[in-house]
């Protein structure tokens, strides 16, 4: 290349901080960085800096011509993990391998790059500087995450992002499925702006995935990478609303009015400050893009909802990419996959009814939820989806117990009780037992025995559902005393079950603080009412 002069500037990394098993060009000599000419080589020194120690090579570089020189970024191998690294709230599956060919194997290598005056956007060698530099902060990424540098690993995974779209270098398909995995990140740290405008940058992207030119393997597999970006939507949509769901909650967990006009002039404060601060630094696109993007975006917010028509909108949005998943991820061929993305719509009327003020229409959202889930439970196979049965076991129950304590709540509000609440109530509460129960049961070794220590992971569903039980027997209305008094007993034995474990096993208390403070109540309790409903039964004997 004898048509450029001048000297070879080499950036290189000190082997004494790669890690283990990393090699790297050794440098001729270790000089101090004696060259502003280039904003990106300062840049990239800049970068570099915050985590390793950075040493410029300079070497005599032969050719002829005036002005020019040769930039030559010798870049350290980087292992490829055998598995993928991983980011809490993101697939280990979608990970930061965010550029085509994901390099398996980096060897040790010097990218040359040839600059010579007037070179500037339009010249292929300043193209070339652009894709080694977009490289560069790759690579960083690579590092941060080696180093659980999480956050950073992902600002310079948004920064690789944003450049391949402003130098058109990435696949649609490839780029939409990395930038709706970022946006779950972004989720796991609740910045909600953030997280929607990857998804919303990600759907526009793939957008062009059939007019666009590819040498793309994933053509085949559109529909398939489609359904995952509305899966990444649904996910939004549900940790958006549930976000800030329990932070106006009175003490009976209803909304607070209060506390709900409170927080709507401290989040407008609060948004309107970070929206100016942050925006600016994550915008992706040109403005063609970012028109579109932003069209994407205005058709969901990013701020928690306050009251039930916001809460509505998000729902809505969430459910429209609920149907666009199923679409692809049918019972049929994707059971677990199905399964879960029932259990997020489930999930969106649970939180939508936390909204709802009317408790006949929150009772007919949770019914909504047991269509869903109960016929998907009958139809699995206990031996082969256990974990997941048992899933679906604890929110049937659950949904069951919400019912019946609003319609107890609604039966509150009438002057007296008539056939049909009272039907309703028991009915509810049976069913709420019965799912219970069936979990306890999943529970049992082969022998039918329950396990005298529970293991942590299902410590806390166990004791929870054992005191819904307990509660349950104490809320079932009948006109026999005889009735009455057993199913006092029987609530009177699963209370008791409660305080005798913890006795036994102390380390399960912080588990069930709460639920064990209400149970040695009820242990006290209920042994005297029990007592006075047996005089009376007698009395009248």
């Amino acid at each position: 290349m004898d048509h450029c002069a001048g000297m070879c500037v080499c950036l290189s990394v000190h082997p004494s901080i790669l890690p283990t098993g990393a090699s790297l060009h050794p440098p001729p000599s270790l000089l101090p960085f004696p060259w502003a000419g280039s904003s990106h080589l300062a840049g990239l020194k800049c970068i570099f800096g915050e985590i390793l120690p950075v040493f410029l090579t300079r070497e005599p570089a032969a050719g002829a011509g005036q002005g020019g020189c040769r930039v030559c970024l010798h870049l350290p191998w980087v292992p490829a993990p055998r598995s993928p690294p991983h980011l809490p709230g993101v697939s280990p599956a979608r990970h930061f391998a965010l550029w085509s060919g994901s390099v398996p194997s980096l060897t040790p290598k010097c990218v040359s790059i040839f600059i010579c005056p007037g070179d500037g956007p339009g010249c292929c060698c300043f193209c070339r500087f652009e894709k080694a530099y977009t490289h560069t902060l790759y690579y960083l990424a690579q590092v941060y995450q080696h180093l659980d540098m999480i956050e950073k690993a992902a600002q310079y995974c948004h920064t690789t992002l944003k450049r391949q779209l402003e130098y058109c270098g990435y696949y649609p398909v490839e780029w939409a499925r990395n930038a709706a995995t970022l946006s779950q990140y972004y989720l796991s740290k609740e910045c909600f702006m953030e997280a929607r405008h990857c998804l919303a940058a990600a759907s526009v992207i793939f957008s062009q995935a059939g007019q666009v030119p590819s040498a793309e393997d994933y053509q085949q597999d559109l529909p398939e990478r489609k359904a995952e970006i509305a899966r990444c939507w649904i996910k939004y949509c549900l940790n958006l609303l549930q976000s800030h769901a329990f932070s106006f909650q009175d003490n009976i967990g209803e909304l607070d009015p209060d506390r709900q006009l409170e927080l709507k002039a401290q989040r407008k404060k609060e948004e309107d400050e970070k929206e100016k601060g942050r925006k600016k630094a994550v915008l992706f696109g040109t403005s063609d893009i970012s028109d579109s993007v932003l069209a994407m975006e205005e058709k969901v917010s990013s701020v928690y909802p306050l009251d039930f028509q916001e809460a509505r909108e998000v729902f809505l949005v969430g459910q429209n990419y609920v149907q666009e998943a199923k679409e692809f991820f049918q019972v049929d061929g994707y059971v677990t996959d199905h399964i879960e993305i029932v259990q997020d719509h489930s999930a969106l009327f649970k939180v939508l009814a936390f909204f709802e003020e009317d408790y006949e229409r929150r009772c007919k959202m949770h019914k909504r939820r047991i269509d869903m889930l109960e016929p998907i439970y009958t139809d699995l196979n206990p031996q082969y989806y256990l974990l997941v049965r048992r899933q679906l076991q604890c929110e049937l129950a659950d949904t069951y117990y919400e019912m019946m304590d609003l319609k107890v709540a609604i039966g509150n509000r009438l002057e007296k009780l008539d056939s049909h609440t009272v039907k309703k109530i028991n009915s509810l509460a049976q069913f709420a037992i019965k799912y219970y129960e069936l979990f306890l049961d999943s529970l049992r070794n082969p022998d039918k025995v329950f396990p005298e220590k529970l293991e942590e992971d299902v410590l806390r569903p166990a004791m929870v559902a054992k005191f819904h039980i307990a509660r349950l027997y104490g809320k079932l209305i009948t006109s026999d005393s005889k009735k009455q008094l057993e199913n006092m007993q029987t609530s009177l034995e699963y209370y008791t079950f409660l305080v005798d474990y913890c006795e036994k096993y102390p380390d399960a208390v912080p588990a069930i603080e709460t639920e064990l403070e209400l149970s040695k109540e009820m242990v006290n309790l209920l042994p005297a009412s029990m007592e006075r409903l047996r005089a009376k039964v007698s009395s009248f004997v």
